[in-house]
């Protein structure tokens, strides 16, 4: 039996800044169709606006890709809430989050030789938030023993919502079950 469905749909061959949207709404709008017919028990979704169209260094494609993929999370929020499901966002990495270089030392901008600010297009280090919808208040509180939290710990957080033990040798959850005390 098939355990499970891959649908991707490819982007356009252009520069990722001439089309900032890329293909997000179409995937989004897959995404709401599957939730709708409650096909699945798991959906992954990949929004690589952010991702593709920051390696660019236009700040204005930048702004619409994200303001697109926030638009796309928005519609999806409102599926999962309607599916009675639950929904993690997180990113591996960051990259619009910072579209010109800075010192290291002093944090000022650096410039090229025309006094330029020089563009960023390379993935940060910067921390990326994980959000959680759908949980009912109290359902879940965060593991104190998570002093890092880091993407290792994002498969053993998927099993606890999911209403699996993670294995023993998976880094710990960012999330435990709520004892109500």
């Amino acid at each position: 039996p098939r355990l499970e469905d891959w649908i991707e749909v490819p982007s356009d061959k252009v520069s990722f800044d001439t089309r900032p949207e890329m293909k997000a709404r179409e995937v989004c709008r897959l995404v709401e169709d599957d939730l709708a017919a409650a096909a699945h028990d798991f959906v992954r979704v990949n929004f690589a606006n952010g991702d593709m169209v920051g390696h660019t260094g236009s700040l204005q494609a930048s702004i619409t890709a994200m303001e697109t993929v926030d638009e796309c999370i928005g519609r999806l929020e409102k599926a999962i809430r309607q599916a009675g499901g639950i929904m993690l966002v997180i990113a591996d990495h960051g990259n619009l989050d910072m579209m010109f270089e800075v010192n290291k030392k002093d944090g000022t901008l650096k410039l090229d030789s025309a006094g330029k600010p020089v563009l960023k297009t390379s993935h940060t280090l910067s921390p990326v938030p994980c959000l959680i919808v759908g949980v009912a208040p109290g359902a879940f509180e965060l593991n104190p023993q998570v002093k890092e939290p880091g993407l290792g710990n994002i498969a053993s957080t998927l099993l606890v919502l999911l209403g699996f033990a993670p294995p023993a040798e998976y880094l710990p959850p960012l999330i435990l079950p709520s004892t109500g005390v």
